[in-house]
């Protein structure tokens, strides 16, 4: 009787696509663990107490020399927690936030835009994502947002 000889090459195919899996997953772990889905940044409903001092000057070529680009915030919500938020900020609390297209109506400052921003004021809504500079604690930065209440 002769021997009939099965392959084995299908099992060894599903050992090596499950090692690489495994490999794939380790790797991962190694590169500081598995990639994370949805919002980095939070999204915040404020309300501008009043104006702020920027924490470092600015050249006067900038149009925050010449317009306010900083105010402290009152948190009214937290409407989106991003995969950065640890407590950090909560309703009801304030904190300074820098404006990266200045506070002022952007349609003659930024002519080049899209969209442009009405411009806010102390007592005046909106609603925003806010961006952390990263290693500096308590620095956040808004580049669009949206007018919910003027004042």
């Amino acid at each position: 009787m002769e021997a009939t000889r099965v392959s084995s090459a299908p099992v060894n195919e599903a050992k090596a696509s499950n090692t690489a899996k495994s490999d794939d997953e380790a790797m991962a772990m190694q590169e500081g663990g598995p990639q994370m889905e949805g919002p980095v940044n939070s999204s915040i409903l404020g309300t501008i107490v009043d104006f702020a001092e920027l924490d470092q000057p600015v050249a006067e070529t900038s149009p925050c020399s010449k317009h306010p680009c900083r105010a402290l915030v009152h948190v009214q919500n937290v409407l989106r927690f991003g995969s950065n938020y640890h407590g950090q900020f909560n309703p009801g609390d304030t904190i300074p936030i820098t404006f990266a297209f200045t506070m002022a109506p952007t349609k003659d400052l930024f002519p080049e835009f899209n969209q442009h921003l009405p411009g806010l004021q102390p007592g005046d809504s909106f609603q925003a994502e806010l961006l952390e500079r990263g290693g500096v604690e308590n620095s956040y930065t808004v580049q669009m947002y949206d007018l919910t209440d003027k004042k």
